[in-house]
């Protein structure tokens, strides 16, 4: 047995060193962690709006072959002045970060109360908006918090436009990505 000496017993001062590195290194790698989270976060974020965007963009669609195949009684005739449909009444179930019609003033005024995370419809625009849970990645040209798609009934023959029916109000950009 090995009695201890000074020669092989470890001075204090070294051990409370050692314990501040490591207690250092593991808060790092929780902040790492963390932030790689909230990037992932982020990016289903834009996986689901991406998502969303395409659900209604077909809903419209399909409404307007509907229509315009005499199909039935649509609101999105091209003779007719009245404002498309809400796309979200046109999906199979309401998304559960749907927050119901109001107008985009509204939906900018409520932005402490109005959950991020969530879609609304202005029928006067008429145009859908949606305020981004993360803002970390999210850039809008005007610098404003909400993502709004305009709802154009038009035809793309007319127009040389591409066929999709709802168009960005400005650019935005999610990660460096432009959503379109």
């Amino acid at each position: 047995m090995i009695l201890p000496t000074k020669k092989n017993r470890m001075p204090g001062d070294r051990r409370i060193f050692e314990w501040v590195w490591m207690l250092l290194l593991v808060a790092v790698i929780i902040a790492v962690l963390l932030d790689k989270g909230r990037d992932i976060q982020g990016r289903a974020e834009f996986a689901a709006v991406q998502t969303t965007l395409g659900a209604l963009r077909v809903s419209l669609v399909l409404e307007q072959m509907r229509v315009v195949s005499g199909g039935g009684h649509g609101t999105l005739a091209p003779t007719t002045n009245l404002p498309p449909p809400n796309p979200f009444a046109m999906l199979a179930k309401y998304p559960k970060n749907y927050a119901g019609e109001m107008s985009l003033a509204d939906a900018r005024a409520l932005g402490n109360t109005l959950p991020r995370g969530t879609w609304s419809y202005d029928r006067k625009c008429p145009c859908i908006g949606y305020r981004p849970m993360n803002e970390r990645q999210f850039a809008a040209l005007s610098g404003g918090e909400l993502i709004v798609f305009e709802i154009r009934s038009e035809s793309a023959a007319e127009t040389n436009a591409p066929p999709s029916i709802l168009a960005a109000r400005e650019p935005y950009w999610w990660f460096g990505e432009l959503i379109q």
